[in-house]
């Protein structure tokens, strides 16, 4: 949360442009639909902290906690690159 915290401050924090930052970034990032709204994708880290912040039926706390433990790394990197822009 707290990395994803920081590319929200870096973007506007706005959801939408973090999302377009992370695609800019990593053209093949995984993505998903929206379960509140269908007709817009969202990355693999958006929907990770969105099951984080939010319940969703589909998943539960283990699944998501063994799925970010699984991205954490490259998420740490993106954030890194984020920050090596603006310093």
């Amino acid at each position: 949360m707290f990395l994803y915290n920081i590319l929200l401050q870096l973007n506007g924090d706005k959801q939408q442009q973090v999302d377009d930052f992370i695609r800019s970034e990593i053209p093949s990032v995984p993505q998903s639909q929206r379960p509140d709204r269908p007709n817009k994708k969202e990355t693999v880290y958006t929907r990770l902290r969105n099951q984080v912040g939010h319940l969703r039926s589909a998943t539960t706390p283990e699944q998501t906690r063994k799925e970010i433990e699984d991205n954490v790394t490259a998420f740490q990197e993106l954030v890194r690159t984020a920050i090596s822009r603006v310093v």
